[in-house]
C-alpha cells in the first residue's frame, strides 16, 4: 500500500533560477572546459604577439592653401585653386596630386634597396586632418626611424615633383609676360601690372608652389601602433572566458545526462539515501564461495538504506528499487539491497520484474527462471516458484523467461503481479523489486501501489535527464513519493578511509549460515 498521499514541496534548489542562474551553472559544470578555452586563447594571443612584426607609424602635415579662382597672377599655373560651394574638392584634389606613382619611385630610391614603388605607396595613407586644410601623410614600417623617414621623404618627394612642373611652367609664362612687358610703355598702369605680375611668378620659381606647402615635419614615434600587448593579453583573457562560457553552455543544451545530485533534487526533490561508489573497471561482484559480495563501502550504503526504512513510523515490507534510466546500475542495486537484508539475519524475496531485461537470475548464479505460463498459472503458489539463492541463506529470488513474442503473455502477468506481491509477503520479512526502467517503459506503475517504499536510483553523467523527468511526472500522477535517492558513483571521504573494513566478518556470518541450513 502506498504510505505517500501527498508531494514533497520543491527544495529551494528546485525553484526557477532565470536565465543568469542556468548559466553560471552551467560554467561550474564545465569550469574544464572554460578554463581549458581561456587558456588556449592566451596562449594563441601570446603566441602571436611572439612572431608578429611590429608597426611604428609617422605623420607629416602638408597644409594646403587654395587661391581664388579669379587672380589673374596664376592664370595658367598648375595650382590648387578654390571651389566655391565645394570647400573639401581642393583638399582632396591635393591629395590625389601628392599619391603620384613618380614620388614613391623617388622615395623608394631614398630609403634603398628594399623599398620598391609599389611597395612605398601600399606604406603611405593620405587623408585630411577633419575638416581643416591640412592633409596628414602617414608613413608605416617596421623601424621607428624608417616610418619617420617614409613620411617626410614622400611629402619631399611629392611637393618637389609638383614644383619642378611649376617651375617650368613659370619659366614659360615668364618669357610671355617679359615680351609683354617690353611692348607697353614706361610707367603705365599696364606695364606696372606686368611688372608686378613677372616679380611674383620669378618668387613662385624660386619658393615652389604657394598652395601647398609643408606645415609640420614627421618625428620619430616613441612606440609601435595599436594596444600593448598586456592589453592584448588581457582582451584575450576576456574573449576566452566568453568562448568558454559559450562552449559550457552549449555543452549544457546538448548534453542530456543529469549532471550531478544538485540537479537531480532540482529535478526530483527527494533526500539522498545514501552514495555508492562505483566498482572499479573489469571487477565484478564476487559469487564464490560465500556468495554474492560488496565491498565494504558498497554494503555499508545499502545497510544505511535498510536502517532507513526500518525507522520508519510505519515501516514498509515491500520496497521497490526503480530507476529512470538503462545502465543506471538498478539491477545490481535491488541485488545489493536483499543481499544486505539477508546478511541481516531476516529473509528476503527477490523479484526480478523487469520481464524486458530479467538479469537478476544470471548475476546471482541462480537456475533459468520460471516461463511465463507458470506465473501466470492461478493455482502456481509462489513459495513454489521462487529459487533459492545458492550460497546467500536467506534470500529466495523469483525471474520469468519471457521474449519479445510474449509480449501479450507479460501483459496478463502485470495483472497478477499484486497477488504475487501479496503471496511474497507472507513467505519473506521483506520483498524487494527490480522493475523495467520507468522513464523508457511504464512497467512499474502496473505495482506502484502495491509496493510500500520505492528506492529511485540516479546516476550523474548516466541518468538521462528527459526520462529522469518523465518518471517523476509519472510518479506524481500516480500520487507516490519515493522513498529517496540512491546516488551511484558518487564517493564520499569516508569510502576511502578504510573505516568499513568488515568484509571478512560479513563474509564468515554468510558461510555459518550456509553451514547451519
Amino acid at each position: 500500500m502506498n504510505r505517500h498521499a501527498s508531494l514533497a514541496q520543491p527544495a529551494p534548489s528546485a525553484q526557477s533560477e532565470g536565465a543568469f542562474g542556468s548559466y553560471v551553472r552551467a560554467i561550474g559544470a564545465h569550469k574544464v572546459l572554460v578554463l581549458a578555452t581561456t587558456a588556449l586563447t592566451v596562449l594563441a594571443c601570446f603566441a602571436w604577439l611572439s612572431v608578429r612584426s611590429q608597426t611604428f607609424q609617422a605623420t607629416t602635415e602638408v597644409l594646403v592653401s587654395p587661391v581664388p579662382q579669379d587672380d589673374p597672377t596664376l592664370v595658367g599655373l598648375p595650382v590648387i585653386r578654390d571651389t566655391p560651394g565645394d570647400p573639401t574638392r581642393a583638399i582632396q584634389t591635393a591629395a590625389t596630386l601628392l599619391e603620384s606613382p613618380s614620388a614613391a619611385r623617388r622615395t623608394a630610391k631614398t630609403l634603398g634597396s628594399a623599398w620598391t614603388g609599389e611597395r612605398v605607396l601600399q606604406a603611405i595613407e593620405i587623408e585630411p586632418r577633419g575638416q581643416s586644410n591640412v592633409l596628414a601623410i602617414t608613413g608605416s614600417a617596421t623601424s621607428a626611424e624608417e616610418a619617420r623617414k617614409l613620411a617626410n621623404e614622400f611629402a619631399d618627394a611629392g611637393l618637389g615633383s609638383r614644383n619642378n612642373r611649376l617651375r617650368k611652367d613659370v619659366a614659360r609664362e615668364l618669357v610671355l609676360q617679359r615680351a609683354q612687358l617690353g611692348e607697353l610703355p614706361e610707367g603705365s598702369d599696364a606695364a606696372i601690372a606686368v611688372a608686378q605680375a613677372i616679380s611674383r611668378l620669378e618668387s613662385i620659381g624660386d619658393t615652389g608652389d604657394p598652395t601647398i606647402a609643408v606645415n609640420e615635419r614627421a618625428q620619430t614615434p616613441v612606440g609601435p601602433t595599436g594596444p600593448p600587448p598586456p592589453l592584448l593579453l588581457a582582451l584575450a583573457l576576456l574573449a576566452g572566458l566568453a568562448l568558454g562560457a559559450a562552449a559550457a553552455v552549449l555543452r549544457e543544451l546538448t548534453d542530456r545526462a543529469v549532471r550531478d545530485e544538485a540537479e537531480a533534487i532540482s529535478i526530483f526533490p527527494l533526500p539522498i539515501l545514501a552514495r555508492v561508489p562505483l566498482r572499479r573497471r573489469g571487477r565484478q561482484p564476487d559469487t564464490s564461495a560465500g556468495g554474492w559480495h560488496m565491498p565494504p563501502a558498497t554494503r555499508e550504503a545499502f545497510r544505511t538504506v535498510l536502517a532507513q526504512v526500518e525507522e520508519r513510523e510505519h515501516p514498509g515490507r515491500v520496497l521497490m528499487v526503480l530507476s529512470s534510466t538503462t545502465g543506471d546500475g538498478k539491477t545490481t542495486s535491488a541485488i545489493n539491497l536483499a543481499v544486505s537484508i539477508a546478511a541481516s539475519g531476516r529473509t528476503a524475496v527477490l523479484l526480478d520484474l523487469d520481464l524486458r531485461k530479467p538479469d537478476v537470475a544470471a548475476k546471482l548464479g541462480v537456475d533459468v527462471g520460471q516461463p511465463l505460463t507458470d506465473l501466470l498459472d492461478p493455482n502456481a503458489s509462489l513459495a513454489t516458484l521462487v529459487r533459492p539463492v545458492p550460497r546467500v541463506p536467506s534470500l529466495s529470488v523469483l525471474t520469468a523467461v519471457t521474449e519479445a513474442a510474449d509480449a501479450a503473455l507479460a501483459e496478463l502477468l502485470h495483472a497478477r503481479l499484486p497477488e504475487l506481491i501479496a503471496q511474497a509477503r507472507e513467505i519473506a520479512d521483506f520483498v524487494v523489486i527490480d522493475t523495467s526502467p520507468l522513464g523508457e517503459v511504464s512497467d512499474a506503475l502496473r505495482v506502484v501501489h502495491a509496493i510500500d517504499e520505492t528506492v529511485v536510483i540516479m546516476r550523474p553523467g548516466s541518468t538521462d535527464r528527459v526520462s529522469f523527468e518523465t518518471m517523476r511526472d509519472l510518479l506524481q500522477r500516480s500520487n507516490h513519493t519515493p522513498l529517496g535517492l540512491l546516488s551511484i558513483g558518487v564517493d564520499t571521504p569516508a569510502m576511502s578511509s578504510g573505516y568499513y573494513g568488515y568484509g571478512a566478518e560479513q563474509r564468515a556470518l554468510f558461510r555459518r549460515q550456509a553451514a547451519a541450513s
